[in-house]
């Protein structure tokens, strides 16, 4: 039985392989080698312990998670299988299910019938309140945006309850959100459908309810493993401490400065819950990077220090203090306007790509919707780019549209006039000096003299990030049509653009496969979806990865952090997200923001103040 090579660990990584009885937290920075320890610490139970296999239970966040350190683990057992549990919270949960008689397959919830069970009860929901704000009598049309919306709360306060409170949903009072679930949630137990968060919910239920199945399950289970232990939810902890007791063989591994996923209701407090309830548990931080060279630990430490709640930590790079003159190291830089910023952008990575493999570098942004504009720069340029999750196309927000049908109008389109703009058919003197103001001044034109931010205004009714967002997307489109001098040839770009993201955005989406097929030629033309193109990705698609070179452009207030919330623990999270993007870089980083006109000014990111005030 193969067993573990102590002189490849540092001392850290030692004493968490060698802890073997009693519940222990390991704190593993980014690029500390945290899958190596759970490996090693596998071995170790099995090949020097002798610990029967079939009694580790190693839990991850996704399946492919569990599939690759499997793979890893069979790999170091040189090929010999042992039966180690690998799976997921909802893999593993779900099985107890399955085998002590509660639920098959076949209840298993589609999200077609979410949709079934969900819309009724929305619908008579939302009539009856705007009957008691004496609105209107009429039905109310939920759409699919708010059905989305729902199921989405609904799924967070299964996995969290403590996350929502009154007001968290805007115009929806939370009594009126309970009555919704309760509702939902009978119909789902009348069918005798299970949805992917209850089988966290049911499996805690049944395993406090049944004595018989829990002792199975503790015989079964005496030692376990969870990676990635910053993304546990309250239930998914509940469960496995009552699956631990009484031995409370418990193997915590993760970071709570990379924990990147409340909106599905994970909660960092837990990792300090953790050595509250276990006081006696062990606690190890693997505080060496093997990943990044120093100046990009030394920055990302910088900056996540500036969170409150959290463990504190002091990392290193394994790189060392070598010289920094000869080091690309970390490179922050502002920029008047996008175009700049982008530009800059392209050069870095044409820069870059003599040095490193095009498949070794990656532009990470907050979310996909700022991808579009630098994947069409840097496809103008001749580079090729790979898009793991691709946002809908600015071109095709209802901004762009008002604004662009408004000038199809001037222009004698007739058929083009939007609702928003009914007065301008019979404004012919607005209409006529539309059709000859340059791109620029025919978008400012709209905003400011027609009136349309004020529109903007009354239709997001209060929403001020909606009301922040429309306007950014009306800005976005006046600064981008500052290059050209006439209409037609800005209107006509538009096109190329829109119909260019069409395809460079499905190039990576395997789902829609006929769009592949149809538009397969256009897309390799392009050079998108190539093996050996650079890496356009959102920072949570982005936490596990590393890449040589990593930019991270537009870091600014209201990307990043994203929106307007003021709230302390929002602003934290959307902090760990960012730290999350800089520690994915190995030996060259790049942050890029910008600083606007006198119209229009742009703030860096708090985030940056550490670095940007040294």
């Amino acid at each position: 039985m193969q067993t573990p090579d102590f002189k490849q660990m540092n001392q850290e990584q030692e004493q968490a392989v060698r802890h073997v009885d009693g519940p222990a937290l390991i704190l593993a920075g980014p690029g500390s080698g945290k899958t190596f320890v759970i490996v090693n610490r596998l071995l170790y139970l099995t090949g020097q312990l002798h610990i029967p296999p079939q009694h580790i239970l190693v839990i991850t966040f996704t399946k492919a998670a569990a599939l690759s350190m499997q793979r890893r683990f069979l790999v170091s057992t040189d090929g010999n299988v042992l039966p180690v549990c690998f799976g997921t919270f909802h893999s593993v949960f779900y099985h107890i299910l399955q085998q002590y008689g509660q639920y098959d397959s076949r209840s298993l919830l589609t999200e077609k019938e979410k949709r079934y069970f969900l819309l009724p009860i929305l619908r008579d929901c939302r009539t009856q309140l705007r009957e008691q704000q004496g609105r209107n009598n009429a039905a109310y049309d939920v759409s699919e945006e708010e059905l989305r919306e729902m199921l989405s709360l609904i799924s967070l306060f299964k996995n969290n309850p403590c996350t929502l409170k009154d007001g968290y949903m805007k115009d929806i009072p939370f009594p009126l959100f309970q009555k919704i679930l309760l509702e939902y949630q009978h119909k789902l137990d009348d069918a005798g459908k299970l949805d992917f968060d209850d089988m966290l919910g049911k499996c805690l239920s049944l395993l406090e309810r049944n004595e018989r199945v829990l002792q199975q399950c503790r015989h079964r289970f005496r030692y376990i493993m969870i990676d990635e232990f910053q993304d546990c939810n309250p239930v998914q902890y509940q469960t496995i401490r009552l699956l631990a007791a009484p031995s409370e063989n418990l193997f915590a591994v993760g970071d709570d400065d990379q924990s990147i996923y409340g909106f599905r209701g994970a909660d960092p407090g837990i990792m300090r819950q953790f050595m509250a309830d276990y006081p006696q548990a062990k606690q190890v931080l693997l505080s060496v990077n093997y990943r990044s060279e120093a100046p990009i630990v030394e920055t990302a430490s910088r900056i996540i220090s500036q969170n409150k709640e959290r463990f504190a930590k002091k990392l290193v790079s394994a790189k060392g203090d070598r010289d920094r003159k000869t080091l690309p190291g970390v490179l922050c830089s502002g920029f008047t306007d996008k175009e700049e910023e982008y530009g800059f952008l392209t050069d870095r990575i044409l820069h870059w790509k003599e040095t490193f493999p095009m498949e070794e570098m990656a532009v990470i942004f907050r979310t996909n919707r700022e991808m579009e504009r630098p994947a069409l720069q840097l496809k103008k340029a001749g580079i090729p780019c790979r898009i793991k999750e691709a946002g809908k196309s600015m071109y095709g927000h209802f901004v762009v549209n008002d604004i662009v049908q408004s000038i199809l109008f001037a222009l004698g389109k007739r058929k083009y006039l939007p609702a928003f703009f009914p007065a301008l058919g019979k404004r012919e003197e607005d209409a006529r000096r539309l059709a000859e103001l340059s791109p620029y001044t025919a978008v400012h034109y709209i905003r400011y003299f027609l009136g349309y931010d004020v529109y903007l205004a009354r239709k997001a009714a209060g929403d001020e990030d909606k009301r922040r967002e429309w306007l950014e997307r009306a800005e976005e489109l006046q600064q981008e049509a500052r290059g050209f001098c006439s209409l037609l040839p800005w209107l006509r770009e538009m096109d190329i653009r829109r119909e260019m993201w069409a395809s460079i955005g499905n190039s990576g989406n395997s789902s829609n496969s006929e769009f592949l097929s149809n538009s397969r030629n256009l897309i390799n033309s392009f050079g998108y979806g190539t093996e050996n193109g650079i890496w356009l990705l959102t920072m949570h698609a982005a936490k596990g990865l590393e890449y040589a070179y990593v930019c991270l452009p537009d870091v600014n207030e209201g990307v990043i952090p994203h929106g307007h919330n003021t709230e302390e623990r929002q602003t934290e999270e959307e902090r760990r997200i960012f730290y999350v993007g800089l520690t994915r870089a190995k030996t060259a980083l790049d942050i890029l923001y910008v600083t606007g006109t006198k119209e229009y000014p742009r703030l860096p990111s708090r985030f940056l103040n550490p670095i940007l005030r040294r």
